[in-house]
């Protein structure tokens, strides 16, 4: 006998009360303040075998299948899929803008959405579905193209820079040494500027002055994911932005800098500075228990979006911008390429710079003009 399948969208009462309860600020798991849900129930002959739930943000073209659910009994008989599809349709009548679908799947589901045509990105257990594309290639390119003095700011563009100021190593173990003592040293300074923001009690012009220095240990950081390590595990930029974009805006000259932005997640807490940092520290600890080509990417794909994250929230800048001073710095410093005379100089002078600056506090503070 066949079956009477129906599938309706509607919002259960226990949602209307959990999204009440966000408007008023609560703490709730997988809610989002700045959207709302769209809830399907697949039902047969009468009863309701599954859901499928969705977060929506208002103005953005990906949403997030917060999950989806077939009863036991049921399953393996393609309710799933039928949900998926139904649900999936009815978005884009709804949502002319629609133009991908995210899901954070447990380790069971994965081939599920796999055959559902999700392709994985950050990871195994994250995933995305491209629906449609509303936008010709000429206008996505418009709206993530930055030029700055002329140069279009893109993957190839950066990477290419950077690798003129490379050091050419004696042996794979120093091209990695370089890599991976250099990363450390430079968020190492970035969070010792993150420190003295939050805790030095600066005046106006010392937050100005280290809000333009922090950024630029950041750029040293991705100079060395580009290069040394980029070289030592055989990646390119635009492989770290084919994870997080899923190859979508790729121009002939890789992907411009910023189109990362339509792809991470911008919540970023100023008020508990210390989890921002601890969490970036976590995604840069884990570097060090990557050993495949294939790890590394991943793992420098999110540390990327972190970075352009903490560029745009903390110090309200983009990820191009920050990757242009690094360039022009380094053309200035090595106008020929990377030079041992030069490196050796630098050593030197900064040296130099730091006694004298250490004696002119000194001087200061002995005739009372410098306090604790």
């Amino acid at each position: 006998m066949e079956k009477n399948i129906l599938i309706q969208s509607f919002i259960p009462e226990d949602i209307k009360e959990r999204m009440k309860a966000s408007i008023d600020g609560k703490s709730i798991p997988n809610i989002q303040k700045t959207g709302f849900y769209r809830y399907y129930g697949i039902y047969v002959d009468g009863v309701q075998i599954g859901e499928a739930l969705y977060t929506i943000e208002y103005g953005d073209s990906i949403f997030s299948l917060d999950r989806i659910e077939i009863d036991a009994k049921y399953r393996e008989e393609g309710y799933g899929s039928l949900l998926l599809d139904y649900s999936i349709t009815d978005l884009l009548r709804d949502f002319d803008y629609l133009e991908r679908l995210n899901v954070c799947s447990l380790p069971l589901a994965i081939k599920f959405y796999i055959n559902n045509g999700f392709v994985p990105y950050f990871g195994e257990n994250n995933l995305m579905k491209i629906l449609r594309n509303n936008r010709k290639d000429d206008v996505i390119m418009k709206s993530y193209q930055t030029q700055i003095n002329g140069e279009d700011i893109t993957t190839k563009w950066y990477q290419d820079n950077a690798l003129r100021t490379l050091n050419n190593f004696k042996s794979r173990d120093d091209l990695k040494l370089n890599a991976y003592m250099g990363i450390i040293g430079e968020y190492g300074e970035f969070f010792d500027y993150v420190k003295k923001l939050y805790t030095h009690n600066l005046n106006e012009d010392k937050q100005k002055e280290v809000c333009d220095l922090a950024p630029k240990e950041l750029g040293d950081v991705v100079w060395y994911l580009v290069t040394s390590l980029a070289v030592y595990f055989e990646y390119s930029m635009d492989e770290v932005y084919d994870q997080i974009t899923g190859g979508e805006v790729k121009t002939d000259n890789g992907y411009y800098i910023d189109s990362i932005y339509d792809y991470i997640n911008l919540d970023f807490n100023k008020d508990n500075i210390l989890e921002e940092m601890m969490k970036f520290k976590i995604v840069l600890n884990k570097l060090d228990v990557c050993e495949t080509r294939e790890e590394i990417i991943k793992i420098v794909a999110e540390i990327i979006s972190d970075i352009a994250r903490i560029m745009k929230c903390l110090f309200n800048k983009n990820l191009s911008e920050m990757l242009y001073l690094n360039i022009d710095k380094l053309r200035k410093r090595y106008p020929e390429g990377f030079s041992t005379i030069v490196s050796n100089y630098r050593i030197d002078t900064q040296k130099k710079y730091k006694e004298e600056t250490s004696m002119k506090v000194l001087k200061k503070s002995s005739e009372g003009e410098v306090s604790e």
